[in-house]
């Protein structure tokens, strides 16, 4: 589906060192509107936390609903969103499905440095679930809130 979107061959490396599945905790950059459409060819079950804000999108919205992620709002504040995202990614794994977390919380511009929050963190204190570290470029090709593509 990337590639069909992209127009462009998409290249997974290590995509065998991955596990496969399963409870386990998926840490990211988020460079790209894009990383989480590749997530999910990579990990179909995977529950993802995402802005609540998204949910107001109509198309956006019905997908999000019909996957069943992690929904916080940023009116929450920050106790109340670590605490949405604890209990929500707990749930998720206790599924035995594969947890999405952006640590910066946010879109990033490629080679943007951010603070991370503490979600990750907490996620792996609470639960002890496997960390899969993932890299992605596709921010390179697809640069945050651009909807023109690069060659690369």
């Amino acid at each position: 589906m990337v590639e069909t979107v992209l127009g462009a061959r998409v290249l997974v490396l290590g995509a065998q060192r991955l596990p496969p599945g399963g409870p386990q905790l998926i840490v990211s950059k988020h460079q790209s509107e894009l990383d989480a459409i590749l997530f999910f060819a990579l990990f179909p079950n995977m529950g993802a936390v995402v802005m609540q804000e998204l949910e107001k999108y109509p198309f956006v919205g019905r997908i999000l609903a019909s996957l069943d992620m992690i929904s916080v709002s940023v009116d929450n504040g920050p106790q109340g969103r670590t605490a949405a995202v604890v209990s929500g990614a707990a749930r998720l794994l206790a599924q035995g499905r594969p947890v999405l977390i952006y640590p910066e919380g946010t879109l990033m511009s490629l080679g943007a440095k951010e603070r991370y929050r503490s979600g990750a963190a907490r996620i792996y204190a609470a639960s002890g679930a496997v960390v899969t570290p993932v890299a992605l470029s596709l921010g390179a090709i697809w640069p945050r809130r651009e909807w023109r593509k690069r060659t690369g």
